[in-house]
């Protein structure tokens, strides 16, 4: 039995037996070379689920607010970001069934209709190493890895950063895709945001995607949601992953429980409002 095959083999039987309401997984998507989130609720529908290296999607961001126990399809980045869920309390790890997949990357996304397409793996993904969810329920082996770890090029010049961000055309896609970005007030975005009031210089477009990048470091997972979901196509995921690597000395890894955030605060605004902070 192959991996999709296992998947809807597990998820028809967590149905049928009502321990989840609902499983979220990929369907094939309405062009080629996409598969895109879906959610079954009756285990007549799994046959449509289907896993290929085209499902993107960080499915973790369905997560927030769903009702009853759900089934999830997870990726190494998407368990990450579960877990990273989990630690900050936005998810209940009793709530969801994590069926795990071995995953040696997504192909990059290819404009629609591309005549000839490349089947270049992501960005992300040549950076990434973790190719199983760091928790789940179950595992479904595949054989898939990840291909030797790409490394990731310094900084560089801040200027090839801000002519990166003054492509940004300000459609607030990296925020709305983001799993870890459920804040029901949003600093950067809605109606009355309280730290960029109105993007409209280009020097204001570099302060909202630095304060993004300090409100996701040492939480970023690296799915590649954000720069996927970019029109700009601007290298957010790897300007994350600098950033994560300057924080992770004081922060420890991603996955680490207990004490991370309180230290994370402590090094970015100081010890008085870590305590604060709880």
């Amino acid at each position: 039995m192959d991996a999709e095959e296992r998947v809807r083999s597990i998820a028809r039987e967590l149905l049928s037996k009502k321990e989840v309401e609902c499983f979220i997984g990929f369907e094939n998507g309405s062009i080629r070379g996409a598969s895109r989130p879906c959610f079954v609720r009756d285990e007549s529908q799994v046959d449509k689920l289907v896993w290929n290296r085209y499902c993107r999607s960080n499915l973790a961001r369905y997560l927030v607010g769903a009702t009853g126990k759900v089934g999830i399809l997870a990726k190494g980045c998407d368990g990450a970001t579960i877990l990273q869920m989990i630690l900050e309390n936005q998810v209940k790890r009793e709530s969801v069934y994590i069926v795990a997949v071995e995953c040696g990357g997504v192909e990059k996304p290819e404009a629609p209709y591309s005549i000839e397409p490349k089947h270049e793996l992501a960005e992300h993904c040549k950076r990434c190493s973790a190719n199983v969810s760091p928790v789940y329920d179950i595992l479904i082996s595949t054989g898939e890895k990840k291909p030797q770890r790409k490394e990731t090029a310094p900084w560089g010049d801040p200027k090839d950063w801000f002519s990166e961000f003054e492509t940004c055309v300000r459609c607030m896609a990296c925020i709305r895709s983001c799993p870890l970005c459920y804040c029901t007030e949003c600093a950067l975005s809605g109606s009355k945001p309280w730290l960029v009031s109105k993007i409209s210089l280009k020097e204001e477009l570099a302060t909202f995607h630095l304060v993004r990048a300090l409100h996701m470091a040492g939480r970023c997972t690296e799915c590649g949601a954000c720069e996927m979901a970019c029109p700009a196509r601007i290298p957010l995921t790897r300007l994350y992953h600098l950033v994560n690597e300057k924080v992770e000395p004081e922060l420890g890894r991603l996955a680490e429980a207990g004490k991370g955030r309180e230290r994370l605060a402590s090094a970015l605004v100081g010890e008085n409002v870590a305590r604060r902070s709880g």
